[in-house]
């Protein structure tokens, strides 16, 4: 695969994950809570399962909650068991003697149980999809990608950003990028 192919597949991978983050912890806390979506026109959805049923037939909104709560319930002890592990990575990053490898092998660990939850989560809504008629499946993948796209436009990428070039890295303390392959300069 060309550079070019793994760079926009990097800048894929990136967008869903974190539309799967945002949708994820945002079906976290709203999944105990479950309220109807806003009755009233014009009201824009709080949250991204709200924005993702408000797309649905009002019959067919119910089955697509138990669908969703069903896969977070099911990846509930893998989310904490991350977050315990995050913790505890920080806790080590803090330590002395640091021992970097722990601390990456806790990050890994940690990020592996959360794409697993994600991944079930996304398994689960596909497969509630694929028994929606076409128009609703359409409606529902278009209220899924607005709600990635108002995640990507929301700020959080800007505010990464901005941090970066208001204290940028000394090249001493970055880590070397490696350079393309094929690429000059």
């Amino acid at each position: 695969m060309k550079t070019r192919g793994l760079l926009i597949a990097l800048l894929v991978s990136a967008a869903l994950n974190l539309f799967l983050v945002g949708m994820g912890v945002g079906a976290l806390s709203y999944a105990r809570v479950m309220q109807p979506a806003p009755a009233f026109a014009g009201a824009q959805p709080r949250m991204p399962l709200q924005a993702m049923v408000g797309s649905l037939k009002p019959e067919r909104r119910a089955a697509f909650r138990a669908n969703v709560r069903e896969s977070l319930d099911a990846t509930f002890d893998n989310i904490r068991e991350a977050r315990r592990l995050r913790s505890e990575a920080y806790d080590l990053m803090a330590a002395e003697p640091f021992d970097q490898a722990l601390v990456v092998d806790r990050l890994d660990r940690a990020r592996a149980l959360e794409m697993a939850s994600r991944r079930h989560v996304e398994a689960g809504m596909i497969a509630y999809s694929a028994s929606l008629p076409p128009a609703e499946r359409a409606s529902l993948a278009a209220a899924m990608r607005a709600v990635m796209e108002k995640m990507r436009s929301s700020g959080v990428l800007q505010l990464w950003g901005a941090a970066r070039v208001a204290a940028p890295v000394s090249p001493a303390v970055r880590p070397p990028r490696p350079s393309p392959a094929g690429s000059a300069g």
